[in-house]
């Protein structure tokens, strides 16, 4: 997924973002996956502490960039 971000224009990105968003809040109706990222996150908060070291840079180097882009785009 970050793979296909890095690769695309910023700008057409961004007006595909906003064109989903705009039909989504039209409908009343949320993107499920993207919540589902945003309550992994908050889920995720408290118990990462614990997490061994592997899982915690695992947790760094691969969720939490596209976690933290998603819950920027969640309405």
């Amino acid at each position: 997924m970050m793979k296909l971000r890095n690769t695309l224009d910023l700008f057409l990105l961004l007006k595909a973002k906003y064109t989903k968003a705009a039909k989504s809040i039209k409908r009343h109706e949320s993107v499920y996956w993207k919540e589902m990222l945003a309550v992994l996150s908050f889920a995720m908060n408290h118990p990462a502490k614990y997490f061994s070291a592997e899982d915690m840079q695992r947790l760094k180097k691969v969720s939490m960039p596209l976690i933290l882009i998603i819950i920027a785009f969640v309405p």
